[in-house]
C-alpha cells in the first residue's frame, strides 16, 4: 500500500486597522470601568450622608476621602443658595 501524504496550508489575512480598533476598544472598556467605579463610590457617599454614617468610621472616612475632590468640584459648580432680598 502507498502512503498518503496530507499537507495543510494556512493563510492569514490581516485586516487593516484591526489592532487600532482593538486598542480603542480596550481603552473604552477601561474608561467605562473607571466611570462605573466612580459612580458606585459617589452613590455610596450619598447613601452614607442620608443615613448619617459616623465620619470617624474607617470605611466612611476612606469613602469621604476618595470622593471629596469629586463631590467638592460638583458643589463648587452648583454654588451656595443666596437670598437676593437680604433675609437673615
Amino acid at each position: 500500500m502507498a502512503q498518503q501524504q496530507v499537507s495543510q496550508v494556512r493563510t492569514t489575512r490581516r485586516e487593516p486597522g484591526q489592532e487600532q480598533r482593538l486598542y480603542t476598544f480596550k481603552a473604552m472598556q477601561l474608561i467605562w470601568l473607571g466611570l462605573g467605579v466612580l459612580e458606585v463610590l459617589l452613590g455610596l457617599r450619598i447613601i452614607f450622608k442620608i443615613i448619617a454614617v459616623n465620619p470617624d468610621n474607617t470605611l466612611a472616612s476612606l469613602l469621604y476621602g476618595l470622593t471629596s475632590l469629586k463631590a467638592g468640584w460638583l458643589s463648587h459648580k452648583a454654588g451656595s443658595p443666596v437670598c437676593c432680598r437680604g433675609c437673615h
